[in-house]
């Protein structure tokens, strides 16, 4: 069971990483959006970033994955940066 816990979970990180990789080069490519377009725009990223951290959560005895189980979901996150304003600070 902990190696599908980890396959779970490294496959939502693949998935949220693809979002942002389409999220980048639609940003390349057109204007700034207003900001309900915005929010639509950056759903995915908060509905990705949520399955992670559960898949952590929901298995707190899995000693072996402990440390990777933590890893990928306080990781999750880390793409949040292109919800912020002016992210170029954190570039």
């Amino acid at each position: 069971m902990s190696v599908e816990l980890n396959c779970l979970q490294v496959s939502l990180v693949e998935k949220q990483y693809e979002i942002l990789d389409a999220f980048l080069e639609q940003a390349a490519a057109c204007q700034k959006p207003d900001g309900a377009a915005f929010e639509k725009l950056v759903q995915p990223f908060r509905s990705a970033i949520e399955p992670i951290s559960n898949a952590k959560d929901a298995n707190p005895r899995e000693r072996d994955f402990v440390n990777h189980l933590t890893v990928l979901a306080e990781g999750a996150a880390a793409i949040a940066w292109v919800l912020s304003v002016r992210p170029s600070h954190k570039v």
